[in-house]
Parts: structure tokens; sequence; C-alpha cells
């Protein structure tokens, strides 16, 4: 059996210009003669966001509202530290999401590049600034 290459940016491109081309299409026939079909779509997802559906209802939010940022909200104890602690946090959220993929710790941030020593060097740093 013959292995298939990966999809490139042009499948993409061309996948992209497809759904692109019928969304825009107009209904021939029927109640919504003279209608584009992107049109039908979004009655769809609003009306089942109506009826309840978080996900339809998150869909429309991201479109209208956009996605919401993750803040971090760190000390005014100069820029090593601030460093310091934004490091933490990407350390955290990496151990929360191995976690969650129940995979072991060692085996995912072996892959990762490490920036605990990073954060060890710049607590001593401002600990010393801070002199």
């Amino acid at each position: 059996m013959a292995r298939r290459s990966p999809p490139n940016r042009r499948d993409s491109a061309a996948w992209t210009a497809a759904l692109r081309y019928e969304a825009y299409q107009t209904i021939a026939n029927g109640p919504d003669r003279g209608r584009r079909k992107l049109e039908l779509i979004a009655r769809a997802v609003v009306l089942r966001a109506m009826d309840g559906d978080l996900h339809a209802a998150a869909l429309i939010a991201d479109r209208l509202e956009g996605k919401a940022v993750a803040r971090l909200q760190v000390d005014d104890g100069g820029a090593a530290a601030g460093f310091a602690t934004i490091l933490e946090a990407v350390n955290l959220e990496r151990r929360r999401r191995a976690e969650a993929l129940d995979v072991e710790l060692p085996a995912i941030t072996a892959c990762l590049p490490q920036v605990d020593g990073l954060a060890d060097g710049l607590e001593e740093t401002a600990a010393d600034e801070r002199l």
C-alpha cells in the first residue's frame, strides 16, 4: 500500500478555496432561493445556540468578541523577578498539561526546552538587586 504524503500548504489552500466557493454559492430553488449557503449555515448555528448548544454559543462568541486571552499577573518586583515569575507559571502549566494528558512528566519535558535553570538564576539576580 502506497504511503500518502502529508498535506502541504497548497492542499490546504485548495481546501479553503473549495469551501469558500461552496459557502458563497446561492441556493437555486426552494424557499431560500437567492440566499447564500453561508447565510443558512450561520442561521443554523444561531438557532442551535438559542436551543442551548454551548459549543455553538462559544463559536458565535469567539467570532464576534474574539477568543479570550489567558493573562498572567506579574508583580512589580523588577524585570528579572517578573521574568522568573513568568517562567515559573510556564513550567507549572507544562506540568498541568502533562498530567491532564496522563503522560509521565519526564517523557514530555524531555522534548521541551528546559527553563527551570533560567528561573533559578534570575531569582538570585533579583535577590541581589534588592540588597
